[in-house]
């Protein structure tokens, strides 16, 4: 019986910098040809891992969005698509308006991956925008209203601002009936 290896990323297999050091790359290189059944399992996307991971001779599909996608690394062709009920979408976005904010949300529109953005509210949504030009990500688009994404299958609303307010915005998204729904709180030191 072969044991299935899976790794999170940032603050396992990833370096402070979000680097995959040589010494892994290497002695994964070497696991890998031995045959070891290894995969990666992140928050992140396709895109920001085939960048981190470009070198590395995965062969099994990786896990990203948290499990919203079971993805091929090279090509970022998704295998599976756990996409959010579009009922639930709409519940979601309707109540990060009343707080007063605007998501970014990441979708599959049937041949592409879209990360849609309408307003930047804050220093950490401009921060977010910059980081997707820099590194000339293919899949930010800026739309006039953010509800023209509903038709696309949607895995993730992201929300950028302070502190206080996502954890209220959590707690309100928390005493909703969502099924299979999941909210996720990371700090930085942008919003």
């Amino acid at each position: 019986m072969n044991t299935l290896y899976v790794s999170d990323l940032d603050g396992t297999l990833l370096g402070d910098n979000a680097i995959l050091s040589s010494f892994s790359k290497k002695i994964l290189d070497e696991l890998l040809h031995q045959g070891l059944q290894f995969t990666v399992a992140s928050a992140r996307s396709v895109v920001s891992m085939q960048a981190i991971l470009k070198d590395l001779n995965l062969r099994l599909p990786i896990i990203e969005f948290n499990g919203a996608f079971i993805s091929d690394l090279d090509s970022g062709r998704h295998e599976i698509i756990n996409s959010i009920c579009p009922s639930v979408v709409e519940s979601i976005y309707k109540l990060i308006l009343e707080f007063g904010c605007v998501p970014f949300i990441s979708s599959f529109n049937g041949t592409e991956d879209c990360v849609y953005y309408q307003d930047v509210m804050n220093d950490g949504m401009l921060w977010h925008i910059n980081e997707r030009l820099t590194s000339k990500d293919r899949r930010l688009r800026s739309i006039e209203d953010l509800t023209l994404s509903f038709s696309d299958q949607i895995v993730c609303l992201t929300v950028i601002g302070h502190a206080q307010e996502l954890l209220e915005l959590q707690s309100a998204i928390i005493e909703r009936p969502l099924r299979l729904c999941g909210s996720f709180l990371y700090p930085s030191n942008f919003a």
